[in-house]
């Protein structure tokens, strides 16, 4: 008896149920070795070789939900493989889109700068085209402010940068001293700017 020893009590419980014993579920292994030997239908050479089928065909039950486990374990791993992939490329999409938005948005802004530019220069050009003939000379004053010659500067059209530059050139080119260019600045500013320069130390309104 021997191999009733060696056998798990799951086995064991099938066993005695095949054999046709009833089976309580607080029986221990010892008991059901027991029950069964005990039984007036026990024959050792059947009861070992229905053992052996019984514990055969559990451990192929064991075998294929293993089996179906892993399979699941595969599936489910590239599935999340496959969605990571998914999301990664997602975002690397997004990511290039976003630049290729911020590449068109700075080509824009470049374009529209250098619009502006090449429009103050001819209005510059333009207004510098008519004849002055104090313009040329250093040391008369210029008989025609800045104003003439340059357009007012608008803050929501115009870039401030490009404007300072036109204006310092032009103030160059009407030979308009240092000192007297924040003067010839203010006629170009819209009011609202001017007002907060005069809110300045009268030494340092004057600093260009």
């Amino acid at each position: 008896m021997a191999y009733l020893a060696r056998s798990k009590k799951e086995d064991l419980v099938v066993l005695a149920e095949e054999l046709g014993l009833t089976v309580k579920k607080e029986l221990k292994v010892k008991q059901l070795h027991k029950l069964i030997t005990e039984s007036s239908s026990y024959d050792e050479e059947f009861t070992r070789e229905l053992l052996g089928s019984i514990k055969e065909e559990r451990e192929k039950k064991e075998q294929r939900e293993k089996e179906e486990r892993e399979q699941k374990e595969h599936r489910e791993k590239e599935e999340r493989e496959k969605k990571e992939q998914q999301r990664e490329k997602k975002e690397q999409h997004e990511k290039e889109e976003r630049e290729k938005k911020e590449e068109r948005e700075e080509r824009e802004r470049e374009r529209a700068r250098a619009f502006e530019l090449q429009k103050l220069e001819l209005e510059v050009r333009a207004a510098s085209a008519h004849p002055v003939e104090s313009r040329h000379i250093p040391d008369q004053p210029a008989k025609i402010r800045m104003h003439d010659v340059m357009p007012r500067f608008n803050p929501k059209e115009d870039d401030v940068s490009l404007f300072l530059v036109l204006f310092e050139r032009q103030a160059r080119i009407m030979n308009i001293p240092a000192e007297n260019q924040v003067a010839q600045l203010i006629s170009l500013l819209p009011p609202d700017t001017v007002q907060l320069i005069a809110k300045e130390p009268e030494e340092d309104a004057k600093k260009y």
